[in-house]
């Protein structure tokens, strides 16, 4: 009887054992898909902020500065209407353009970024 019994004894030790080790590594798993799902969430939000808001902002500000820049010039000189509409097409160009070499530097920026946090996903999860 004492030999069943401690058998039986060790039968729930290893069951518990087993138990436990399940926990831990279910417990694990869900954990990893919970911190890399915020990390896709947040460079979501990153890429929307930075897409979307910040080229507009940039935008913005150019043209305020430009406006500026074209008030004094025709307080300070008197030119014709042609040239004005020109100086006007003209400076319209340069903000298209500075704000599409803001948005591409900004695509560039996030690939790195994408790269870097894939990277360190992998290595992560080799190592788990």
């Amino acid at each position: 009887m004492l030999v069943v019994k401690s058998s039986s004894s060790s039968s729930n030790v290893v069951v518990v054992v087993v138990v436990v080790v399940v926990v831990v590594v279910v417990v694990t798993v869900v954990v990893e898909i919970v911190l890399v799902i915020a990390i896709v969430m947040l460079v979501a939000i990153v890429v929307v902020v930075v897409i979307v808001i910040l080229p507009a902002v940039v935008e913005m500000v150019v043209v305020a500065i430009v406006m500026v820049v074209e008030g004094s010039e025709s307080d300070s000189s008197s030119s014709s209407s042609s040239s004005s509409s020109s100086n006007i097409s003209r400076s319209r160009v340069v903000v298209v353009v500075i704000v599409t070499i803001a948005r591409v530097l900004v695509v560039v920026v996030i690939l790195m970024v994408l790269e870097v946090v894939v990277v360190v996903v992998v290595v992560v999860g080799e190592k788990g």
